[in-house]
């Protein structure tokens, strides 16, 4: 018979070697995927954090700008609150 004289291919075990760098291979891909997906989130968190400081900067000049052109209207002096809020607002830029 002719089919018992072809060669076949013989099986061999898995190669540990071949398994275990596969396996550094791949851990170490995914973990840089998830490390660059931490880093986006953390940008977006420190951007939307920048944003709300500099709103709430905005929001309290906003305020004394307003106090002061009343103030100017009415005759009045600067009171000591303004000032503090001033000092606030100077501390907060630095």
């Amino acid at each position: 018979m002719a089919g018992s004289r072809i060669a076949h291919a013989t099986l061999k075990g898995p190669s540990v070697v071949k398994e275990i760098a596969i396996g550094i291979v791949l851990g170490i891909a995914a973990g840089s995927v998830w490390k660059m997906h931490h880093w986006n989130e953390q940008r977006k968190v420190r951007a939307f954090y920048d944003l709300l400081d500099k709103a709430g900067n905005l929001l309290a000049f906003h305020i004394y700008d307003k106090d002061m052109h009343l103030r100017r209207r009415e005759g009045e002096k600067d009171s000591h609150v303004n000032a503090k809020v001033v000092t606030h607002i100077e501390r907060k830029r630095l």
